[in-house]
Parts: C-alpha cells; structure tokens; sequence
C-alpha cells in the first residue's frame, strides 16, 4: 500500500505501566523500572523515526505462559492465584499477543504510532 509505513513492535510487560505491587522480599524494582524504560524508548523512537515512516510501539503483556511464569503456572493454587487476580479470570493466550502484533503491523495499525497496548485483561487497572 502506497505510505504505508514500516514497524517497529517492541514488548515491554504490564509492570511497566503500574505501580509495584508489592514491597518485601519479592519487589521486583530493577524489573519494572526496566519495563519502564522500554515503554518510554518506544516513545523516544517514535518521534525520532515518524518522519522516516516508521512507526514505534510497544504491547505491554500480563500474565502469559512463558519461562518466567511457569513455576507459578505449574501448580493448581498457581493457575488459581493468576486466574483470580485478572478481571476476565484467566492468564494471557498466544492468540492475545497474536492479534495484537497482527493489527499493530497490518493496514490497520498504520496510523497507530507511540501507542502502549496492555494486553493483561485489565490486571493493570487494579493495584
């Protein structure tokens, strides 16, 4: 399509977008101070790279399986503590993160540029 622009997609985590949760033995500081600061390098490169016709943006996921979380997921009080904390009651699927690169890097995305895309089932709006 004729201007349609190059993408940027970078993945940050929802941690970077809320307050730390918690403040013991767990905090996880340098982690979503570092979450942060992807967030906020999508930013900084979308003003730098708009004028090349390239566009920047970040998704922020929740709770997913991954590496990081499979401990957690591994047991039943696990699955249940994620599942309960998360306003749709349930952890992240691969087509969550699927569709959302898929919009953010087809036609439809094209005029979506600096735009952070928590993909949590809204965990982030509760502290």
């Amino acid at each position: 399509v004729e201007g349609d622009p190059a993408r940027v997609v970078n993945i940050s985590s929802s941690d970077g977008v809320r307050a730390q949760q918690s403040y013991g033995p767990t905090a996880a500081f340098s982690y979503t101070t570092s979450k942060g600061a992807v967030i906020h390098l999508t930013k900084t490169l979308c003003r730098a790279l708009s004028d090349r016709n390239i566009t920047v943006n970040v998704i922020a996921p929740g709770v997913f399986p991954s590496q990081m979380t499979k401990y957690i997921l591994k047991s039943e009080r696990g699955k249940q503590m994620a599942n309960e904390s998360n306003p749709l009651k349930r952890v992240g699927r691969t087509s969550d993160m699927v569709g959302t690169v898929l919009y953010l890097c087809s036609i439809a995305g094209a005029y979506t540029n600096g735009a952070t895309i928590v993909v949590d089932g809204g965990s982030h709006l509760h502290i």
